[in-house]
């Protein structure tokens, strides 16, 4: 990242920000993102209004000023009078496209990876069947009420994201469509899994995944707050899971079970 950023013509020091900062910075500005607005102007948009209510000596202002270096940004003007912050002149980097790189352990501890990984976790499509989906994040409220029926249908032992398939299946099946909020949110949680294609047979009620991304997955354990450990950990859940499928992949050459489940929540038996 730069260590400086031009600020209404003249080059600007960046300051060293808590990780707290980031994630105060990154909440205040998740509430204004949607897909009509380049993330980094809604950074930019935050650093405006931050500028105009705190001052441009408040933490939060020099950590919306790392955002926007970390995004690419190397030249901006601030009008504190007017709330603006206008980008200037930007080269955008791995940051700016919510790349995995980006969310190293340092950047993890220092707070930094917070900017990537909102950027990964707000550009986020799933392909389901042969529809690609734009994914947009849904209310706590609805957010609760999946994760509740995610309980309700989760068997003893089963893998979380098979349950998650499960229950977007079971409401697929129910008739909901992909805008309905709560099959929305079932996608989300599948998302922040790692799921990037799934396939959902509703007469045969089974569920086909292709391999798990990573980079959603360790994006969205950072958003969480989870510490440079247990995103590692996350991470090394996702490779093992793909690498055990691939393996059943080989060892049958065919669709395996434990890929294609069923969403029926038939109960299995006990030996």
């Amino acid at each position: 990242m730069s260590a400086t950023i031009k600020v209404n013509g003249e080059y600007f020091p960046l300051r060293e920000v808590t990780k707290d900062h980031f994630a105060a910075l990154v909440k205040l500005v998740t509430q204004r993102i949607s897909w009509d607005t380049p993330i980094s102007q809604v950074f930019a948009q935050a650093a405006g209004l931050i500028a105009s209510e705190k001052g441009t000596t408040d933490p939060m202002y020099h950590a919306a000023l790392r955002a926007l270096a970390e995004l690419g940004a190397r030249s901006i003007t601030v009008d504190p009078q007017q709330k603006m912050c206008t980008i200037v002149e930007e080269n955008p980097t791995p940051a700016a496209s919510g790349d995995a790189s980006a969310i190293g352990f340092s950047a993890i501890e220092s707070g930094v990876a917070y900017i990537a990984a909102t950027v990964n976790t707000f550009r986020r499509t799933i392909r389901v069947n042969d529809e690609e989906i734009r994914l947009t994040r849904q209310s706590a409220e609805i957010g609760q009420k999946v994760t509740a029926q995610l309980g309700q249908m989760r068997q003893v032992n089963e893998p979380i994201v098979i349950a998650a398939g499960r229950v977007a299946g079971s409401m697929l099946k129910a008739g909901k469509k992909f805008d309905d909020p709560e099959l929305h949110m079932a996608l989300v949680m599948l998302s922040d899994l790692g799921v990037r294609f799934l396939q959902i047979d509703v007469e045969k009620g089974t569920l086909g995944y292709g391999p798990l991304d990573d980079g959603n997955a360790i994006a969205a354990a950072c958003m969480q707050g989870l510490n440079a450990e247990q995103v590692g950990e996350v991470r090394k859940r996702v490779t093992d899971w793909n690498d055990r499928m691939r393996q059943k992949a080989t060892e049958a050459a065919q669709s395996q079970r434990t890929m294609v489940p069923s969403f029926m929540g038939v109960r299995r038996r006990r030996a």
